[in-house]
């Protein structure tokens, strides 16, 4: 049975939900915004940011060369300008390098991408490749992470000058200047998709576009956590509500009607060496508890959490509070960027 597809409204509002993956949220960037990330690790995430910098304009380019629209085009072509510069006017990539030389950072260090790394350059160029193989509608609408990019912006604006006075202010004006183009993208952006995506099989598409973009950029953060040795938190035996963070039932609510899904890279398989369920993905290995495996084990992109939660309740009728408790796991998993939730 065809579904119908959301009202305009519907759709730009579940686009704009995506922001919950969005990767202010991502515990290396929360380490930036209260002060807790050392020296290194402000510029380790400047160096590797600077390839993604300066790869955007090549994937815009890529949009450009797929385009036959010319008015697209004279409107998209203004990004690359952005980045680029132009005679008499610097761009964002001078900016930036700008600001590296701001976090003590040495310009020509910067330019020869030697501290990029491979987590880093894999994830940027797997955005890259997609935007030349795409559809140009497909590959502009990805650029809607834009949506939640005035905030993140501001955030740094806001935090960064009290937490870390040894970082010039001058290296500040990439962020002042992308707190304008990013709103003028986002109205380009929602206009493309809002108007091409149409049936509900395209509107999913687009918002699988769209996680695309937000895995993108939280797994440059994973690269950098990592290497910059972030602390993180326990990947072992993990039982109903440990490992949930202050404030992130309230900032990622999984309700009944939600249905979780495994990210990709991960898998669920039982290990006799172990002797237990397994959550594998691609830096290591998650131990776990007969509980959480029971819950897991019924994650097949298909279920709501409602047939989870009523499957598991036939099975053990004599648990009190089983319906919170898978509830409250989901979150854990979903906090824990284990799972994707629609």
């Amino acid at each position: 049975m065809q579904r119908e597809p959301m009202s305009i409204a519907e759709f730009e509002q579940a686009l704009r939900d995506k922001g919950r993956y969005y990767h202010i949220h991502h515990p290396f960037h929360v380490a930036m915004y209260d002060g807790s990330a050392t020296r290194e690790q402000i510029q380790g995430w400047v160096a590797n940011r600077f390839y993604y910098q300066v790869c955007i304009p090549v994937k815009d380019a890529a949009i450009l060369a797929n385009c036959p629209d010319r008015d697209t085009r004279r409107e998209w072509i203004q990004r690359i300008i952005d980045h680029d510069g132009e005679p008499g006017s610097e761009g964002g990539i001078e900016a930036w390098l700008r600001l590296g030389e701001a976090v003590g950072l040495d310009r020509e260090v910067l330019l020869s991408q030697e501290l990029v790394l491979p987590g880093v350059r894999f994830a940027v160029d797997a955005y890259v490749n997609f935007a030349r193989r795409a559809s140009w509608q497909e590959a502009a609408s990805s650029s809607l992470t834009e949506l939640f990019a005035p905030h993140i912006h501001q955030s740094r604006l806001d935090s960064w000058p009290q937490h870390y006075p040894w970082i010039d202010p001058t290296g500040y004006d990439y962020f002042r200047k992308r707190l304008k183009e990013a709103r003028r993208d986002v109205e380009h952006g929602l206009r493309i998709t809002l108007h091409h995506y149409t049936t509900w099989e395209a509107q999913q598409r687009m918002l699988e576009i769209l996680q695309f973009k937000l895995d993108v950029l939280w797994s440059m953060l994973d690269a950098m956590t990592m290497a910059y040795e972030l602390e993180r938190p326990p990947y072992h035996t993990v039982t109903g509500r440990q490992g949930l963070a202050p404030g992130d039932r309230a900032m990622n609510p999984v309700v009944r009607d939600n249905t979780p899904v495994l990210r990709p890279g991960f898998r669920l398989q039982w290990e006799p060496v172990q002797n237990s369920h397994v959550l594998l993905y691609p830096e290591g290995m998650v131990k776990l508890n007969e509980s959480a495996a029971e819950v897991l084990l019924l994650v097949d992109g298909k279920r709501p959490v409602a047939d989870i939660i009523d499957t598991l309740s036939e099975r053990f009728p004599n648990v009190p509070g089983l319906d919170e408790d898978v509830l409250a796991f989901i979150e854990v998993a979903h906090a824990q960027h284990w799972l994707h939730i629609r």
